[in-house]
């Protein structure tokens, strides 16, 4: 989430507390393809279920995630090394 809505501001897209908006801007910027989008904005709602309503969580569903699930921060975590790199990638470029 706050990975998300640090680029959002950096990058001047949108400035909410909704942050699956934060995140269907990115995709909206080609950052993301939409299927990758649209499970973030799963991960984000399912945290807000284990920080607000921890007391309603299926304990078997929190395991199955652990268990084949996290792969997605993976895939997130490179997609936002790709977004940060970029513009250091283009810096480089223009030195040359």
């Amino acid at each position: 989430m706050d990975i998300s809505n640090h680029l959002c501001a950096r990058l001047n897209l949108v400035t909410t507390q909704d942050t699956g908006e934060c995140v269907r801007a990115l995709q909206a910027q080609g950052f993301f393809p939409q299927d990758h989008a649209t499970m973030y904005v799963k991960m984000i709602r399912f945290r807000n279920v284990l920080v607000h309503l921890y007391g309603e969580v299926d304990n078997k569903r929190v395991y199955g995630i652990l268990e084949n699930e996290l792969d997605y921060f993976r895939m997130f975590l490179m997609e936002i090394d790709a977004v940060v790199e970029k513009p250091r990638q283009e810096k480089k470029g223009r030195k040359k």
